[in-house]
């Protein structure tokens, strides 16, 4: 009888399910996401006036195809840094925003119009917005978070460095150096961006190479004077030649919302072989030569007059107070000598507005003093085969000689070159 009575109950709740009547869509509240990253331009116009004007976008929000989606909300808050280093970027904002936007799903972008005031502190937060029920029209229904940012209000142009300078680091990066924009001291700038083209390859495109920071402290710069970056390069694949190539470099300034002067400034340069790695001790009245030797770029000591070994491009000898180079087999010296006395000369440190000409390369001999303040003296060479070279005689000290003069205790001066071997053209940069 039992039996009977469980198979009547089950057939009964099945029925009674058959029976419902669906008479609408199941409803599944989607939530609403916050945008993307926000951006945001200060206002320049084109003729280089500044504006009061303050444009803010956004990256869509992921969910922006929703039905319930209804747009984005933006709050402008005058604000301040937070003092801990392990604050995220974000400041603390004053209060109440003092103004506020919908901006519909359509867009993600709004504009704020003549409320900003120059180098003030700002915090932007971007909602994304619902559609409120239809009960309470007039509700605000937001994400569950925001997209933030915090700047610097400063719409004044950047100006471009006016002057540039450059010299090789190796065969294949260049020392780049700039004397600092006018516009450091403003709030707004950022620092510069560095390009670079091949000008021999019409098909090239301007690469961006990096985007340093401005440097506010003068005495950090190169002399005191100089901000200072080193740009890697590619190399020249062509066969039988060297791995230098020259390139065009371009440094514009950078406003912090990534607005570039209009102007920029430009030189041609290119690496150059850096010989020895470290400083060589050559002895006094015996030969010098710079190029290959035994497959590789090198400079290296050689017997003044010995045919069966490279003939020496020049000889270092001693004339009284006097350091004095003299060219040898073809080689000739621009007429000029380079000298520190206040820092620790270097190869890095020394640099051009542009290349020596033929013509500069007039003299067979150059002398220095001996002693004296300086750390280093470089002078300039052209030799035979137009290779040219750049020849820096240190003054360093070690636990055998003091900085006091360039001949040392065992008869030697310390000698290291940036040497520009063979190339189709020639190239004039070292």
């Amino acid at each position: 009888m039992k039996k009977y009575l469980f198979l009547i109950l089950a057939l009964g709740l099945i029925a009674g399910c058959l029976s419902d009547t669906i008479t609408a869509p199941q409803i599944v509240s989607r939530p609403i996401l916050a945008p993307g990253q926000a951006f945001y331009k200060c206002i320049t116009l084109i003729d280089g006036t500044p504006t009061f004007d303050l444009r803010i976008s956004w990256n869509p929000s992921t969910v922006d195809t929703q039905q319930n989606f209804k747009g984005y909300f933006v709050e402008l808050f005058r604000s301040a840094p937070y003092s801990s280093a392990s604050s995220d970027g974000i400041d603390s904002v004053y209060g109440l925003p003092d103004t506020t936007v919908h901006v519909p799903k359509s867009d993600t972008m709004c504009t704020f119009y003549g409320r900003m005031v120059q180098e003030q502190r700002y915090t932007v937060r971007v909602w994304g917005e619902r559609y409120p029920d239809p009960a309470k029209k007039d509700s605000l229904v937001l994400s569950q978070t925001s997209s933030n940012l915090s700047f610097y209000f400063d719409s004044r142009p950047v100006m471009q460095p006016t002057e540039i300078y450059a010299s090789s680091a190796s065969s294949s990066s260049v020392n780049l150096l700039w004397l600092p924009s006018i516009s450091t001291p403003n709030k707004g700038m950022a620092g510069y961006v560095i390009r670079y083209i091949d000008p021999n390859n019409t098909s090239a495109h301007v690469i961006y190479y990096s985007r340093p920071q401005k440097d506010t402290s003068v005495s950090q710069g190169i002399r005191g004077k100089y901000d200072h970056a080193i740009v890697a390069v590619p190399g020249n694949t062509s066969l039988n030649q060297g791995i230098e190539k020259e390139y065009i470099f371009w440094i514009k300034a950078i406003r912090q919302d990534s607005t570039e002067s209009t102007d920029s400034i430009g030189i041609h340069w290119s690496g150059a072989e850096r010989i020895p790695p470290a400083p060589l001790p050559v002895r006094l009245d015996t030969g010098v030569f710079m190029g290959q030797v035994n497959f590789v770029f090198n400079l290296v000591q050689v017997v003044p007059n010995d045919i069966s070994q490279a003939l020496p491009q020049f000889v270092v000898s001693q004339s009284g107070t006097n350091v004095i180079v003299t060219a040898k087999n073809g080689t000739s010296f621009v007429n000029h000598v380079d000298s520190d006395t206040s820092l620790t000369y270097s190869l890095d440190q020394n640099f051009f507005a542009a290349p020596f000409t033929d013509a500069d390369f007039s003299t067979n001999q150059v002398l220095f003093a001996n002693t004296g303040n300086d750390k280093g003296a470089i002078i300039y060479a052209k030799l035979s085969n137009n290779n040219r070279a750049r020849i820096w005689f240190s003054k360093a000290s070690d636990s055998t000689h003091s900085n006091n003069s360039y001949i040392r205790t065992d008869n030697t001066i310390e000698v290291q070159a940036s040497f520009q071997p063979q190339e189709s053209p020639q190239l004039p940069f070292f």
